[in-house]
């Protein structure tokens, strides 16, 4: 279930936010607000939402939401603002996941389908869509997609 958190953590974009998202949408578990939250700790802040968060294996998934939401208030974060922006770093772990997968070019196309579903269909994956009419090849569409996001994150232009 955690399988997309390390590449969000290797790229520097995990926040609140993100993590709430990613809760949310059943991308992460709780260990991983914990590992985070923990981190944190551990780097020298000190705030008791996060203590909680690090230690939160008796609290339910909706008490740790709520807890990502009270900090990300703490920060003025305002979360619902900054769902797509969270959404585009999921999207980017999990196609830069894909991208680097050892799967057979048809198993990843059949997944970046799912994907370019799961997202709701963003505009900039249309390319890699199987009834994209054109003549782009899906996974070299994948490619374009990833390099285009991390290029929005790493001259931070994304919204």
């Amino acid at each position: 279930m955690n399988e997309y958190f390390p590449e969000l953590a290797k790229r520097n974009l995990v926040d609140w936010p993100t993590l709430a998202i990613g809760l949310n949408n059943g991308w992460i578990n709780k260990d991983a607000v914990s590992e985070h939250a923990f981190k944190l700790l551990s780097a020298g802040q000190q705030d008791s939402d996060i203590a909680v968060l690090a230690g939160s294996d008796a609290l339910s998934d909706d008490e740790v939401v709520a807890l990502l939401a009270t900090l990300c208030k703490k920060e003025g974060i305002d979360l619902q603002e900054k769902q797509l922006h969270a959404l585009k770093k999921w999207r980017l772990a999990m196609l830069s996941d894909l991208q680097h997968s050892s799967f057979a070019n048809e198993d990843k196309i059949e997944r970046l389908q799912e994907l370019y579903a799961e997202f709701g269909y963003p505009d900039d994956m249309a390319a890699c869509s199987i009834y994209a009419q054109n003549d782009v090849d899906p996974v070299d569409a994948l490619h374009k997609v990833v390099a285009a996001l991390e290029q929005c994150f790493v001259s931070d232009t994304c919204k």
